[in-house]
């Protein structure tokens, strides 16, 4: 029944929102992954929930995400997030008394690989927005190597992932998942410290990198070239240019208002009031494309549906038709709703 739930109801329901959702999502390195071998996905963490979602979506292996415990806690929250196979891992914040509960996860890792499935960690422990790898724990090297230690003859491949996006907060970006060669744990048994250091290096590969010192200033360049980092070759040469040859960036075009915006926010006023209340109150930036994905998910059909009717029964069914289908092409203006003439500053549904 979970396997049904997961295959063919939350799956496919996750893979179309996020079709909506984004203008483009590009894979890369998808043969990196095997077919029927345990796998642990290893991806950088910049986007809170949406990067589990848009790296679990793009193969068909059941996959098993290890998130921060506490979102759980209440019976209904705990079950619905289990069947859509999210695991707790407690951290020292969570206090001390609660790290003794990670024994109960990892036992379960170690069955979820015996089973040939498959794990998504970030080795990063927490997201953040800026555009580089941050230092990584070594979590994942005790639940790989710790399998291992359980079953010496399973076969495991651990696969460093990169999620590159246009625009981390923007709805209707776009995004890039780089899957990266295997790396067999099985060579490093006694050397963990070099496990996690070439994880590392694989990962920094995969993702765009701007320089930490004068990061701001850095970004604001890149962004002056009109950088699109879901691109990840073309951010790597704009990165290097900037550094190499200190070229000036071109001059910003101010940004005419498109009058269509204006007919695109009547149409989807509830939604642009109820996200300007709900951004007041988060305090994490990095949840922002998270909750207008859950938003849109479970709201957005139901609206519209709701107009269709009404639609239908005031006037006829084409009128209906051609309402929806409005609606669905105007999405990518729902995104600029609140850019505005300047072209430097502007507030990205």
């Amino acid at each position: 029944m979970k396997y049904f739930w997961y295959h063919f109801i939350v799956h496919p329901w996750m893979r179309l929102g996020l079709l909506f959702f984004f203008q483009r999502i590009r894979v890369y390195g998808k043969k990196n992954i095997p077919k029927n071998k345990a796998v642990i996905f290893l991806p950088n963490h910049q986007n809170a929930f949406m990067d589990a979602l848009v790296i679990n979506t793009r193969h068909k292996r059941t996959t098993h995400t290890l998130v921060r415990a506490s979102i759980f806690g209440k019976k209904w929250t705990d079950f619905l997030l289990k069947s859509i196979n999210l695991m707790p891992v407690y951290r020292i914040r969570d206090g001390a008394s609660q790290m003794n509960k990670n024994n109960e996860t990892f036992k379960q890792c170690f069955e979820i690989l015996e089973k040939g499935e498959c794990l998504l960690i970030h080795p990063e422990g927490n997201h953040s927005l800026n555009k580089f790898l941050r230092p990584i724990s070594k979590g994942f090297t005790r639940i790989g190597l710790g399998a291992l230690a359980e079953n010496p003859n399973l076969e495991i491949d651990l696969i460093p992932v990169g999620v590159n996006y246009s625009h981390s907060k923007l709805f209707f970006g776009k995004a890039s998942v780089h899957f990266g060669e295997a790396i067999n744990p099985q060579n490093f048994i006694e050397k963990p410290q070099e496990l996690k250091k070439l994880v590392e290096e694989r990962m920094r590969e995969l993702i765009v990198n701007i320089p930490e010192e004068n990061y701001e200033d850095n970004k604001a360049i890149l962004d002056g070239f009109g950088a699109d980092y879901s691109d990840l070759i073309g951010s790597k040469y704009l990165i290097h240019t900037y550094l190499e040859l200190k070229k000036d960036p071109p001059p910003l075009k101010a940004k005419k208002i498109n009058p269509i915006h204006v007919l695109v926010s009547i149409n989807n006023i509830p939604f642009l009031i109820l996200w300007k209340r709900i951004s007041k109150s988060l305090q994490d930036p990095a949840f922002h494309s998270s909750i207008k994905f859950c938003l849109g998910l479970f709201l957005f059909p139901l609206y519209h549906i709701l107009l269709f009717w009404f639609f239908e029964n005031l006037f006829s069914r084409p009128i209906a038709l051609s309402y929806l289908l409005f609606s669905l092409i105007s999405l990518p203006y729902l995104s600029k709703r609140f850019k505005f003439i300047n072209g430097t500053k502007h507030k990205p549904f």
